[in-house]
C-alpha cells in the first residue's frame, strides 16, 4: 500500500507543473483511487502497437481523454502532457519509451474523436429521419392513401437514415486519422456497410407492404367486387416481391464478403449444371408458387368464395403464393397446396351467384300419400323465412327397390348457408309430418303370401282402370292459327313481379280459384266450394313458426355472424364475373367472324 503511494506522490510530482488547472486536480485524485482500487490489474505493453494497453491504462486514457474534448478549462495540448505523463509512468516504477507513449495517446484521441464523429453522425441522421417522416406525414394529410405507406416505413427509414449518419461520421473520422489507423477500422465499416444493405431492404418492404394496404383500402372505397379481386392478387404480388427484396438484400450482404463473392462467381460460371439440379430440387415449391400467381390472375376463386371441397363446406379465408387456406363452417382451417387447387378439380358455389338449389332426399313406404307430402313440403316452405320462392318440388327419385321409394324435395334459397339450413329443417319437419301425420308413409318390411287366384283378378281390374282413363283422355291439342294467337297476346293483361311471386306461394290446387275470383274473394277467407277451410287447417297443422333449432347459420347472433362469412364475395363480384364472360364471348365471336370473312375472302381470291 505504501508503495503504491509513493508511486501515486511521483506521478503527481511528476506532473506538478499543470497542477494548477482544476482538472488535473481532479485527474490526480482520481488516479490515486484507480491506483489503489485496481490492484490486480497489472499494465501490459503490445510491442505490436507500440504503444500501452491495459485495463488501467485504457481506464486513465479514457477519463483523460473525455476532459480534453468537453472540458473548457484547458486546451488540447495541455491534457496531451497529462496523457502522456499517465501513460510514461506506472505504478510499479517503469517507464515506457517517449515513443510508444506517443503513439498511445495518439490512438487514444484518434478513437475518441472517431467515437464523437460516428455520435454526432448518428444523432444527424436520427433528426433528419424524424424530418423525413413529419413530410411525408404533412403531406399524406392531402392524401389519406399516403398513410399507411408513412406508417410502414416509419421506423425503418429512421434507423435507415441514423445508422447512414453514423456511417458518414465514421468515414469523417477515419479519414482524419489516415492510413495508420488499425486493421479493426476495416471491420467496423464493413459492419456499417451490412447495417446499411440489411436497412434498406427493410424499408423497401415496409414500403411494398404500404402500397398494398393503400391499393387494399382503394378499391375497398370504390367497388366491393374489385376489392376483393385485387386483394387476392396484391396477396400473391406483395409475397413475391417481399421474397425478391430480402433475396436480393441477403445476396447484397453476400457479395460484401470476399468469399462469397468468389464462390457466386463459380456458380455463375457452371450455371447450366446447379439451375438443372436446383429445379429438381425444388419442383414441388416451384409448380405451388406458379399454381398460386395462377389462382390470383385467372379469378378461379377468391378471398370469399364458397368451396365444397371434399366433402367439407367451406369459404376462402387467404389465398398465399403457395397454399391456399379454406376455414371450415366449424372453425377448422384446412390447408390446401396451389398445386392441387389447380389441377384437382373442386366446387365453387359463389362463382356466378350466390343463389343455391339443393335436395332433400327421403326413404318412405310404397304407401306414402304423394299429393299429400307435397302440400305437406309446400306448408313448410310458407312458413319459413328461408325460402327465396324459387324451387319448392317434390319428386319420386327413386322406385327401383322394394323397401320404398326415394322422394326428393328439391328447394331453393338466396345463399348456401340459408339453403344449409333450410334443407336440415324440411328434413326435420317432413320427418315429424310422417311420424303424426302420416304413418303409413314410414318404410315397412313386408312379407307376402301367394294366394291362387288374386293374379286374374287384380289383371282386370288394371285393364278396365286403364280403359276408362283412355276413353277420358283430353283432347288432342293442335296450335292455334297466328291470327288468334296475336289477338290472346294483345289482351293479355301483364302482372307485375310482385304478383308473380304471391301466386307461386299459393298452391296449385288453389291458384285457379284465386285468378278468377281475383278481388272478389275476401283476403285470408277460403273458397268453401273447393274444400279451403279443410286445406288452411291442415296446412297449420304442426308449422313451427318460431325460431328453427337445428339451424346453424341463423336464429342467433353466432350464426348470423357465421353466415356473413359463409355469404360469398358479393353481388359486385358476380357483376364482374358476368360482364367479364359476355366480354370474353362477344371477342370469341368476333374472332370466329373475322376468320369466317377472311375464309371467304381466300375462297374468292381463289376459286
Amino acid at each position: 500500500m505504501r508503495e503504491r503511494c509513493k508511486n501515486a506522490k511521483f506521478i503527481g510530482g511528476g506532473v506538478s507543473h499543470v497542477r494548477k488547472l482544476n482538472p488535473f486536480t481532479v485527474v490526480y485524485q482520481t488516479y490515486c483511487c484507480f491506483d489503489r482500487c485496481l490492484r490486480g490489474f497489472p499494465l501490459a505493453v503490445s510491442k505490436k502497437r507500440n504503444c500501452s494497453f491495459g485495463v488501467r491504462g485504457m481506464i486513465y486514457s479514457c477519463f483523460m481523454t473525455t476532459l480534453a474534448l468537453f472540458s473548457p478549462l484547458a486546451s488540447e495540448s495541455a491534457y496531451r502532457v497529462a496523457l502522456s505523463r499517465v501513460w510514461h509512468t506506472v505504478p510499479g516504477g517503469d517507464v515506457t519509451p517517449p515513443e510508444e507513449v506517443e503513439a498511445a495517446v495518439e490512438t487514444t484521441f484518434d478513437a475518441f474523436r472517431l467515437l464523437l464523429n460516428v455520435g454526432i453522425g448518428a444523432v444527424i441522421g436520427l433528426v433528419a429521419g424524424f424530418l423525413i417522416i413529419a413530410v411525408a406525414r404533412l403531406l399524406g394529410r392531402r392524401s389519406p392513401y399516403m398513410d399507411p405507406v408513412t406508417k410502414a416505413v416509419a421506423r425503418p427509414v429512421e434507423l435507415a437514415v441514423a445508422v447512414i449518419g453514423a456511417w458518414a461520421g465514421f468515414q469523417v473520422g477515419r479519414a482524419d486519422i489516415g492510413e495508420t489507423g488499425p486493421s479493426w477500422l476495416d471491420s467496423l465499416d464493413h459492419i456499417f456497410l451490412i447495417c446499411v444493405i440489411i436497412l434498406v431492404t427493410w424499408v423497401l418492404v415496409g414500403f411494398v407492404n404500404g402500397v398494398t394496404v393503400a391499393i387494399n383500402e382503394r378499391m375497398a372505397e370504390t367497388s366491393e367486387g374489385r376489392a376483393a379481386r385485387v386483394k387476392t392478387q396484391t396477396q400473391i404480388l406483395r409475397r413475391v416481391v417481399v421474397a425478391i427484396i430480402w433475396i436480393l438484400g441477403a445476396a447484397g450482404v453476400l457479395v460484401t464478403f470476399p468469399g462469397a463473392r468468389a464462390a457466386g462467381a463459380s456458380i455463375f460460371a457452371s450455371a447450366g449444371i446447379v439451375s438443372v439440379v436446383v429445379g429438381l430440387a425444388a419442383q414441388t415449391t416451384l409448380s405451388n408458387v406458379f399454381s398460386g400467381l395462377q389462382l390470383a390472375f385467372t379469378d378461379s376463386i377468391r378471398v370469399g368464395d364458397i368451396v365444397h371441397y371434399q366433402g367439407n363446406y367451406t369459404t376462402v379465408e387467404e389465398i398465399t403464393l403457395t397454399y391456399v387456406v379454406l376455414a371450415v363452417w366449424d372453425g377448422r382451417r384446412i390447408i390446401v397446396p396451389s398445386q392441387i387447387m389447380t389441377t384437382e378439380s373442386f366446387e365453387n358455389w359463389t362463382r356466378r351467384a350466390p343463389e343455391m338449389t339443393g335436395d332433400v332426399l327421403i326413404k318412405m313406404d310404397w304407401q306414402v300419400p304423394i299429393d299429400a307430402a307435397r302440400l305437406r313440403l309446400e306448408q313448410i316452405l310458407e312458413a319459413t323465412d328461408l325460402w327465396d320462392g324459387r324451387t319448392g318440388v317434390l319428386q319420386i327419385n327413386d322406385a327401383s327397390t322394394t323397401e320404398g321409394v326415394l322422394v326428393r324435395c328439391l328447394i331453393s334459397a338466396e345463399s348456401s348457408p340459408k339453403l344449409t339450413d333450410l334443407r336440415n329443417h324440411v328434413r326435420e319437419e317432413m320427418v315429424r309430418w310422417i311420424q303424426e301425420e302420416a304413418p303409413q308413409a314410414a318404410p315397412h318390411t313386408r312379407i307376402y303370401r301367394d294366394e291362387k287366384g288374386d293374379f286374374q283378378e287384380k289383371k282386370q281390374k288394371t285393364e278396365a282402370l286403364v280403359n276408362l282413363r283412355e276413353q277420358e283422355k283430353p283432347p288432342v291439342f293442335k296450335p292455334e292459327s297466328e291470327e288468334e294467337t296475336r289477338r290472346k297476346t294483345l289482351e293479355t293483361e301483364v302482372i307485375s313481379d310482385d304478383d308473380v311471386k304471391r301466386i307461386r306461394r299459393v298452391p296449385l290446387d288453389e291458384r285457379g280459384a284465386q285468378l278468377t275470383e281475383g278481388a272478389d274473394a275476401e283476403p285470408g277467407t277460403p273458397d268453401e266450394a273447393n274444400g279451403g277451410g279443410d286445406t288452411t287447417e291442415t296446412r297449420t297443422t304442426g308449422v313451427s313458426t318460431g325460431p328453427i333449432k337445428s339451424a346453424i347459420f341463423t336464429g342467433s347472433p353466432e350464426a348470423v355472424e357465421r353466415a356473413k362469412a359463409y355469404s360469398g364475395p358479393g353481388e359486385k363480384v358476380y357483376e364482374e364475373r358476368t360482364r367479364r364472360i359476355e366480354e370474353s364471348r362477344d371477342d370469341l365471336d368476333k374472332v370466329d367472324a373475322e376468320s369466317d370473312g377472311e375464309s371467304q375472302n381466300n375462297k374468292g381470291e381463289h376459286p
